[in-house]
């Protein structure tokens, strides 16, 4: 039964391999708030090399297989990840700019040699980009990856960025957090898998909030102090209906600012 319940898994994920697109902006939300601000993509300062980090967001429970998931990543052919679990967060890692070809297995205890559940080839990485790679479900509940790029600038420097970015098994939703008051604001309405949204926040305590597209009932909230000089992302993983949705969250060092 496990072997059959592999395959099935291998087929599906192998089938929704990652895009480098980015992926298309959510509506931002009419909003009067002073100290919230939606952000713009920007082009940072001409660098040589890519500075990628990736997140494993896939709940185990979500496929009937244990909760950790534990995967082998490899690069170009080179086995870079071992035993990589749901949840992790590696460090930036510095590559060349270019195209790579990624291959997602199950763990195995000869490195890399399991069986291929996500390949995604010719991912391009650009000079001077920061980029953080997801492995998650798509809204249908099939395994996926999304590339998502971080570069913001905002009006006001001392706002810090934050990211929200949609990688569960569910449909549109709303973003909400709290204002310096502790009132919760819609910033993004209609978010869907693969979408991020980005707000620029004063640095004190805040609540980010999933909601079902044009509700107000929270499915997931997280709290958090966002700190100057900083970015942060946060990631809707897993499935409500599984009982494993909830919210993981990525701390940068802020991108460079364009000149």
């Amino acid at each position: 039964m496990r072997h059959y319940r592999l395959s099935v898994l291998a087929l599906a994920l192998v089938a929704a391999a990652c895009g480098t697109e980015q992926p298309v902006a959510p509506t931002a939300a009419a909003s009067d708030s002073t100290d919230l601000e939606v952000l713009e993509s920007f082009r940072p300062e001409p660098v040589t090399g890519a500075q990628v980090s990736v997140i494993h967001g896939i709940n185990g429970k979500d496929l009937n297989l244990p909760e950790a998931l534990p995967v082998d990543v490899s690069v170009n052919g080179a086995c870079a990840l071992r035993g990589f679990t749901f949840r992790t967060i590696t460090p930036v890692l510095d590559l060349p700019a270019g195209s790579y070809d990624i291959v997602v297995r199950l763990a195995a205890p000869a490195p890399c040699t399991g069986t291929a559940v996500i390949e995604a080839n010719d991912v391009a990485l650009a000079d001077g980009r920061s980029y953080s790679i997801i492995a998650h479900l798509t809204a249908a509940g099939a395994p996926s990856a999304s590339v998502f790029e971080n570069g913001l600038r905002s009006s006001f420097p001392a706002l810090v960025p934050v990211s929200v970015r949609h990688a569960a098994q569910f449909g549109a939703v709303d973003v909400a957090i709290t204002n310096v008051f502790g009132r919760f604001v819609t910033v993004f309405e209609g978010v869907l898998n693969g979408q991020q949204g980005t707000v620029g926040v004063l640095p004190v305590r805040r609540t980010v909030a999933i909601r079902p597209a044009g509700t107000t009932t929270n499915a997931a909230t997280l709290r958090f102090r966002p700190e100057p000089q900083k970015f942060y992302a946060v990631y809707a993983v897993g499935t409500p209906a599984n009982g494993t949705f909830e919210l993981l969250t990525q701390e940068l060092a802020a991108p460079r600012r364009g000149r």
